[in-house]
């Protein structure tokens, strides 16, 4: 966790954070213990969430649990130009969201560009 540097604060009621990685330069979504209501449990259930959606075919940013000295955080790739399913549902027309649903039930389904611990394209 040392080495992820804060950058912006993230909307939700985790308080996520954008964090850049001093070595590589990657972003990452951090959701840390010391920050908005987010448990160690939850932080694990997430990761466990995105193992399983990666495990049923669809297409998740990376995400993991870092425990060290600094402490415990869920950090997720950051993904450029990403929207919350919540805020794609907010915008997408009545035949977007059936399409969605025809093809989560096919188990094709890839949404473009939905970041954190959602799904991308």
């Amino acid at each position: 966790m040392s080495q992820l540097k804060y950058v912006k604060q993230l909307p939700g009621s985790t308080k996520p954070y954008k964090a850049k990685h001093a070595i590589t330069g990657d972003d990452w979504v951090v959701k840390s213990l010391d920050r908005g209501t987010m448990t160690e449990a939850h932080m694990r259930s997430e990761v466990l969430t995105d193992q399983l959606y990666r495990a049923a075919g669809l297409d998740v940013p990376e995400s993991m649990i870092i425990d060290d000295t600094t402490g415990v955080a869920k950090v997720s790739r950051w993904i450029e130009g990403g929207q919350s399913l919540e805020d794609w549902m907010a915008t997408a027309t009545p035949s977007e969201v059936d399409d969605m649903f025809e093809q989560i039930s096919e188990g094709s389904w890839r949404m473009p560009c939905l970041r954190t611990t959602m799904w991308r394209g």
